[in-house]
Formats: structure tokens, sequence, C-alpha cells
């Protein structure tokens, strides 16, 4: 069925020709169908994207789009050392391809290591594989390696040598911490789990803690669209990127009524709300979490075993926080996330009064000594944040990132080379070998856009067959006719081709 959304002419910048066409020799060669990268267009959409970002520092490209050695060691020439992958396989190859491209002492790398993010809740048998890369000797000291924990246990059960992102639900419901106390009920799982990957082997001068993973995903909805005038494009692009700004604000600064504050904005002293609690109501201030830190450091520096020995080395470094997918990462990228922990900090120190740190009903704790006056806060200010922007299926842009980015510019890298293998119903409709084995189709129909062929519309798919309604077509298809789909989705495409052909290297070479 037609989407009228999506009908029309799609890419028209692109030439069919210059961009996926392999040389004749090749093409008949090429069994289809068969994934098609222009490294070219790969080269000029990071680009696009880093000069949108600002900073290639700020860039962790999600691998799970491109899955290919010979994409990875292009990112990793232009600069780029920070990854997430979903997979234990993507992280082992990604490691494989790094030493392969700078293997030690022969040739140095544009930057310090190897930093990669697995970007999933690994348990069991895959956590313990993560464990085993990150420990192998060639990566001790050239490669980090960190996972998402959402619970005190996921942190208690990290491999040695093994980072962590607490992982915070923006409301995408797919995983992660929810930022919001539940029918009342106290809930303090941030702020607990991550004092238990701060204080984590903090004995021995290091932590797991690197900082928090907020993926807001479900803010992704498309802007463009057939017909759609520019007017009411930069409209719906200013609201959807008005309600991504709202998300991260939400996670700087985020209050329950039950709980206070209790991500970013405090996360920093969340090793010390646990002593404080015991003597105090739950901190419901800013102020209340820095007087926590306060108290807990005069009583706790000189200890022999105490962690506090170990904050000041680990307060200079930054608090990483790593946001924001293809559709949010222009909002997120001038979103100044400093700010917007300063801005909940100097409301929470504008508004505080003794009564904030009430002392508790317990008879042991009501003995405390109260609260130190405000002159007493820690002189510091809170903590700088290193905010990480980690779109993927920039690199390859598919159909649907078209219509979710409309205005960065960037171009397919990635197509499906497929023929026409039959010509049914009295010429107006032109089978082609790409069926959903080759060509997602979790994100519904149409699976893909016909490059070059705007009357064309694709129609339901079935394991082999992709028909396309060509009725209006004004030359009529004929068999062994190769034409290029641009997918609806790129990612899982990828990941269903069993061998890609690069335009600009004239050889088959495997899918990672």
């Amino acid at each position: 069925m037609s989407d009228p959304a999506r009908d029309g002419a799609w890419f028209e910048d692109v030439d069919v020709e210059t961009s996926f066409r392999l040389p004749p020799e090749l093409e008949k060669r090429v069994l289809t169908p068969a994934l098609v990268v222009d490294l070219d267009a790969v080269r000029r959409n990071v680009k696009a994207v880093v000069d949108v970002i600002g900073d290639v520092e700020r860039y962790r490209p999600h691998l799970k789009t491109t899955k290919s050695r010979l994409v990875w060691r292009e990112l990793l020439r232009a600069g780029i050392n920070k990854f997430k992958v979903a997979t234990t396989r993507e992280l082992a190859t990604l490691v494989e391809t790094y030493h392969g491209e700078y293997p030690g002492a022969e040739t140095t790398p544009p930057f310090r290591h190897l930093d990669v993010l697995v970007a999933y809740p690994a348990v069991g048998p895959s956590l313990a594989r993560v464990g085993d890369i990150a420990r192998r000797p060639e990566n001790k000291a050239r490669v980090r390696v960190s996972v998402l924990v959402e619970c005190e246990d996921a942190v208690n059960e990290l491999p040695d040598d093994v980072g962590c992102f607490v992982d915070v639900n923006p409301g995408m419901n797919r995983t992660g911490i929810a930022l919001d106390s539940k029918d009342g009920v106290e809930f303090t799982a941030i702020p607990a789990t991550i004092r238990a990957a701060w204080i984590r082997d903090s004995f021995h001068g290091k932590s797991p803690f690197r900082g928090v993973h907020y993926y807001e995903g479900h803010i992704s909805e498309c802007v463009d669209a057939n017909g759609r005038s520019r007017e009411d494009v930069d409209a719906a692009i200013e609201s959807r990127d008005e309600r991504c700004r709202a998300s991260l604000e939400t996670l700087a600064e985020a209050r329950s009524p039950y709980t206070g504050p209790h991500t970013i904005a405090f996360a920093w002293c969340t090793p010390f709300l646990k002593d404080f609690s015991r003597r105090f109501s739950p901190p419901r201030t800013l102020a209340c979490a820095w007087i926590a830190v306060a108290r807990w450091l005069e009583h706790h520096r000189n200890e022999t075993n105490s962690p506090a020995r170990a904050l000041p080395e680990m307060h200079s470094d930054h608090l990483e926080v790593v946001t924001s997918g293809t559709p949010g990462f222009v909002a997120a990228s001038t979103f100044d996330l400093d700010a917007a922990v300063r801005r909940a900090w100097a409301a929470a120190v504008a508004k505080y009064t003794p009564s904030d740190a009430k002392p508790s009903s317990d008879a042991a704790d009501t003995a405390s000594p109260p609260p130190p006056p405000p002159q007493s806060w820690p002189s510091w200010p809170p903590p700088r944040h290193a905010h990480q922007l980690s779109p993927g299926t920039v690199v390859f842009h598919d159909w649907r990132g078209q219509r979710q980015n409309p205005r960065l510019g960037l171009a397919p890298a990635a197509a499906v080379m497929t023929r026409v293998v039959s010509v049914p119903a009295w010429g107006e409709v032109a089978t082609l070998d790409c069926g959903s084995k080759s060509l997602a189709c979790e994100a519904g129909n149409p699976a893909g856009y016909i490059l070059g062929r705007p009357l064309w519309r694709a129609m339901a798919c079935s394991e082999e067959h992709l028909p396309c309604d060509v009725g209006r077509a004004l030359a009529a298809p004929r068999r062994g006719d190769v034409v290029f789909v641009i997918p609806e989705h790129a990612c899982p495409t990828v990941n269903l081709g069993a061998f890609y052909t690069n335009v600009f290297h004239p050889s088959l070479g495997f899918n990672t």
C-alpha cells in the first residue's frame, strides 16, 4: 500500500550512476541482492555530522548501523575514538579493526585510546565475554570498555577492567532507571546505582563509574513529507527539537516530590547521600546534597579505607553524559548541559532554608548535630560534563533519516543493489529480488525507496520478493534491470547483508 507522505521524488541530488553504479564487469558478477556502500558519501556524512556537533571529541557514533570494518576504519581515520556498540561481536570486531589500523609501535593513532560503550544491558555470558575482551593484554592499556547498568546488582556483577554508565530511562521505557517516582513510592534507584558504581573499587584509587547514558529515542518523528511546505517542515523541526531540549533539561534538573533531584544535577553527591539520609530526611534540594558532601568529607576524609581519600582525583574528571541518536542530536548539539546543571544548583541554593534538612523521627538520628550553616558548603562548583552524542544511522543515511533530518545535506551511503526478476500484472508491477531477508521491514511498508525511479512504489515485501507498482512509470521495466533501493531503516538492513560491494573498491567483502 502506498504511503502518501512518502510519495514523490526523494534524494533528487543523488546521481545513481556516480553514487552506486558499479563498473560493468563487476556489476555482471555481483549476486543480488547485495549491499553497496559509497565510501565517499560516508566521509561527507561524517564530516557534516561532526560540523554540526562542533567537536569530534563529542561524537560517539553507534556502530550497529554500519557493521563494517571498512567503514569503521574510515571513522578511526577521521579522528573518532569513542563508539557505541550493541553486541559483543561488534565489540570484538571493532577492537580487532583498531589494532589492525594502529598496531602498536609501528603506527600512532590520533588519540590516546579506543573507548567503547556496549550500549546494552549485558547479562550472563554476554557480560562475561565483555570482561574477557577488556582483560586481554593487548587491550588493557589501549582500549576502554564500558557497559550500561541500571541497578546496584548490575554494578556488583561488573567484570574487572570494565567501566559503566548508569542507564536512565527518559520515557522510552525500553531500558534504564525511570526518572520519576511511581504511585507515590519513594524512588532512589538512580542515586543508589550511581553511588554503588562510584564507590566500587575507589579504595584502590579507581572507579568503574564513567557517567550517565540517556537515549531519548522515543522523540523520533519524521518532520518532512510529500507536499509539506518548507515553513511547515521548519515548524515541525522546531517542535521536535524543543521536546528534545526539554527532555535534556529534565535529565539535568529532574525532581520528584518524594526524593528531590536525583539525576545529573547531584550525581557527584550521590556517594554521600546514604550516609546523609541516616541523619536527615531525604534531601529535597541540591543544597542539602552538597551539605551531605561537606559533612561526609569532614567525618571520613582521614579514614584509612575511606573512598573520600580518592575524591579529589575522581572529582577532577568530567562526568560523561551520552545522549541522542539520529533524530535528536541536532537539538542536543546546542544544548548547554553544564548551564542546565548550574541552573538547577543555583535554584536549589537560592531556595535553601534550614528546614530543608529536618532531622528524622528516629531517636538516635534526632540526636545527630544539625547540618552546617551555608558558609560550610563545599567551595568547588558542580562538575563539568562531557556531553557526547551518538547518532549512528547518519553515517549511511537512510530514507527515514532523510525525513527526520532534511536540512543536514546528508546523502545515502548504502543501498541495496537488486534486479528485476519478474514483470507480472500486465507490466504494471516489477518484482525485485530483495525481500524481507535482505531489506528490513520492521518499520512497515514501504520498506525502501527505489532510487532514481520516483514513480515506482514499493509494495509489501515477502521473503525474497519486493513487488513495485510501476503503472505510471514512463519507461517499462525489463527483467534483469539493476536498480538500487534506499532502505527505510538502514541498521537492520545492513545486518541482513551477506556481503557488500564498495563503489570505490571493486571487490567483495564480508559483512562483520
